[in-house]
């Protein structure tokens, strides 16, 4: 097992709650399983963000959601930095709900903590970016590797490079003797998708100033209306169903399994209610249940509004994931 796979086995092997927005910890701004964005700077009462590192910050970003991420994100940052530098921690969370970041998804949250470890053990970040098909933009303040990080991961002052006490380090103590290009082709190969450029096609970047596309989104025309449930009304999607009108459903009742399962997959009880609230998809099942669906996931809820089982997008099987590349692709 090389270091990367070793990372990753622990990753899904300690449990703890994923951050699934950007929050301000006393780490820093933190997202995921407590990666830090932008450090905090000690200082007691003075204590503030550091964000010098924006290359660092953006690559981050890229790489966890794998799509382009607005540079323009840094400036909303940077106003969050302020607010908090002023003992307004109130109004820096608000300006960090306010980026138009999506909700990290379990599987993001281990893209991010690789591209993190990765930087820190020494790769550019502009150049991890580019190995993943996405260009930084010009100008930004460098990250500073020989800047080393505490026991809570905010910068020092002095010291050699690599944090102590890490069992994990691809590129590191424990990362072998492969070429640093073979690493990065090691971590791309735990991306889901086949290849940056069809994803960036699909797509487009985050835009911190307005709503985040759906990850399979193809190009539209302006004025075009979005795929809605109406749209596939008796198409047969074989053992998923056949398309419906949404029903005027809501989840009142979840059984013991819907909610071992939402456990187990780390989905919210409002990520599921955003799913039936906001389907792309809905059928009707041989069982008389409905399969509501949407990119982020899928729950299946009785008559009676009763959540049977759900699905985060990482547990998509394959036959999911080709009915959401053709509700994206136009097809009707």
């Amino acid at each position: 097992m090389d270091a990367i796979e070793r990372f990753e086995a622990e990753f899904w092997a300690f449990k703890r709650p994923l951050r699934r927005h950007l929050e301000i910890a006393e780490a820093g701004v933190v997202l995921g399983a407590d990666t830090v964005l932008a450090p905090m700077r000690p200082g007691g009462e003075g204590a503030a963000l550091d964000l010098s590192g924006e290359d660092r910050m953006l690559a981050l970003l890229c790489a966890g959601f794998f799509t382009p991420v607005d540079a323009r994100i840094l400036t909303k940052l940077r106003r969050a930095g302020e607010f908090f530098a002023k003992g307004e921690k109130a109004l820096a969370q608000i300006h960090l709900a306010q980026l138009g970041l999506p909700p990290l998804r379990a599987e993001q949250a281990l893209r991010l903590a690789l591209a993190d470890r990765l930087i820190e053990t020494g790769f550019d970040p502009g150049a991890l970016c580019k190995s993943l098909g996405f260009d930084l933009p010009a100008g930004l303040k460098k990250f500073n590797p020989d800047q080393p990080r505490d026991e809570h991961g905010r910068w020092t002052s002095g010291g050699a490079g690599v944090a102590e006490g890490r069992s994990i380090s691809p590129g590191g103590p424990h990362g072998g003797d492969k070429s640093e290009e073979d690493k990065l082709e090691d971590f791309k190969s735990k991306f889901e998708e086949d290849s940056p450029q069809e994803d960036i096609q699909h797509g487009r970047p985050i835009n911190p100033l307005g709503p985040t596309p759906a990850p399979f989104a193809g190009q539209r025309s302006a004025g075009a209306s979005g795929p809605k449930p109406a749209d596939f009304v008796g198409r047969d999607f074989g053992k998923y169903g056949v398309g419906v009108e949404k029903p005027d459903l809501k989840i009142g009742f979840w059984n013991d399994h819907a909610k071992d399962q939402a456990r187990e997959r780390m989905l919210s009880v409002d990520e599921i209610r955003d799913i039936v609230a906001n389907p792309l998809l809905v059928t009707r099942q041989s069982n008389s249940r409905f399969l509501f669906l949407n990119d982020n996931g899928a729950a299946i809820v009785d008559d009676n509004g009763r959540l049977v089982r759900n699905y985060g997008s990482s547990n998509f099987k394959q036959g999911i994931l080709d009915i959401l590349k053709r509700i994206h692709s136009g097809e009707r």
